[in-house]
């Protein structure tokens, strides 16, 4: 058995004991690692025994938290803003599923949402103190950087950049870059607030997280890169919540993080990313069609569709409002499709102006929270804790910006960083508001 396949199996049994015996947040540590490790992807993972799976992660923690739930009982879901926008979101979808164009692709992603939430609730449940925050958020960094380490190891494979390295649920270049960008953010953090061992291990997972980044070739995830990072460096100086010594360790880290960026970008990445004015998909006919040119045809279809498609109605239509030769393989593997290439507008075809208007009241909730914890902590002088809230609220307006160009309303990071701002929030915030 391949060393990397006997090291998950050890991990895995011992998370899964540690996670009965211990304390649930084990299982939570186990289900980060099993999502970004994708075990069922890797070559390495066909030696596996087929029980190790996402299945009895999940059983194992909904099982153990039941059991110990009187353990959890102060961190209730209603305390934290998001709930009420990830209800109604919820609502919506459910009701949305009486005219769904596309029936039985909106059922399955719907109960697979629905599951996805379930696990969530229970997450926010266990994970209830700074110690098992901190370790979850190393786990949710782990298991980026092992994606830098597989795209360093793999190199490029198709059309100039790195594929089929992803996650459980986006595998795509484009899927994972996107996830990647939401660590930079955290690192840069570390490197700034952490101490000696954090700021070293922070700088070795940037160097692979980068690289991998520059590997992979994704225009939305460079421009993620730079809309993130450039609002962190700029809130965090302005805040005045960064010492002397802590900005010296941060232009350093500039200079190094920029000159590290110079010598891993090669020729083919500047290649690509000079078109990122046009952010375009090739068509069949070698036509270059603008994603805008996808995003526009949303309104015509809503004109037909006010209240939404239901999900992936837009895929289920395009071969009526959109040329032929623009369409490819679809979700079913058999008719040709289009996807509209943008989270927002999948949202808007999917589930209306109605669901459009939830959505961005689910994004709005999360930086109402980080802000008004962020005024906290300075109130307070917890420079720790600002610029920990301020590469949260980074990390998330980074995956968003990468979410321009490519269709994530489903995927488990989304919700992911909306629950590690929900957590942040009843750890630090809830028990202990401004007077």
């Amino acid at each position: 058995m391949p060393t990397t396949g006997l090291v998950y199996i050890v991990a895995f049994f011992v998370f899964l004991l540690c996670g009965i015996v211990i304390d649930s947040a084990w299982l939570v540590y186990l289900y980060e690692i099993h999502y970004f490790l994708n075990p069922q992807n890797r070559w390495w993972g066909s030696f596996l025994p087929n029980f190790i799976n996402s299945f009895w992660i999940s059983f194992f923690l909904i099982a153990t938290y039941t059991i110990n739930r009187k353990s959890y009982l102060e961190s209730k879901l209603l305390y934290v803003p998001q709930t009420k926008w990830l209800l109604s979101l919820l609502c919506l979808m459910l009701l949305t599923g009486l005219y769904a164009v596309w029936p039985a692709k909106h059922w399955e992603y719907l109960v697979y949402h629905i599951k996805l939430l379930a696990v969530m609730a229970i997450v926010y449940k266990v994970i209830d103190s700074n110690e098992k925050f901190e370790r979850m958020l190393f786990f949710y960094l782990f298991g980026i950087f092992y994606l830098g380490v597989v795209a360093y190891s793999v190199g490029r494979n198709g059309y100039g950049r790195v594929e089929g390295i992803g996650m459980v649920d986006g595998f795509n270049a484009n899927d994972t870059a996107a996830v990647m960008t939401t660590a930079i953010p955290i690192l840069i953090f570390y490197f700034i607030k952490g101490r000696r061992w954090q700021r070293g291990l922070s700088l070795f997972a940037l160097a692979f997280v980068l690289n991998g980044l520059i590997l992979i070739n994704s225009r939305g995830a460079f421009l993620a890169i730079i809309v993130s990072t450039l609002y962190l460096l700029i809130a965090a100086i302005l805040s005045g919540q960064i010492q002397v010594k802590e900005r010296r360790q941060l232009s350093f880290g500039l200079v190094l993080g920029s000159v590290l960026f110079l010598y891993l970008a090669d020729q083919t990445f500047w290649n690509r990313m000079i078109t990122l004015r046009t952010i375009s998909d090739q068509a069949t006919q070698g036509e270059e069609v603008g994603r805008i040119y996808y995003w526009l045809k949303t309104f015509e279809l809503l004109r037909a569709y006010p209240f939404g498609t239901g999900a992936c109605g837009y895929q289920y239509l395009s071969p009526t409002f959109l040329p032929q030769y623009m369409l490819t393989q679809g979700l079913d593997g058999v008719t040709h499709q289009r996807a509209v290439h943008s989270t927002y507008f999948q949202v808007l075809a999917e589930y209306g102006y109605l669901g459009f208007a939830l959505f961005i009241g689910l994004i709005a909730s999360n930086f109402r929270s980080l802000r008004r914890m962020r005024l906290y902590f300075a109130d307070t002088d917890n420079g720790w804790l600002y610029c920990q809230a301020l590469s949260l609220e980074a990390a998330f307006i980074s995956f968003l910006t990468a979410s321009i160009f490519i269709d994530r309303f489903y995927s488990v990071i989304l919700y992911w960083l909306i629950l590690l701002n929900a957590i942040f929030y009843n750890i630090y915030y809830r028990s202990k508001p401004p007077t």
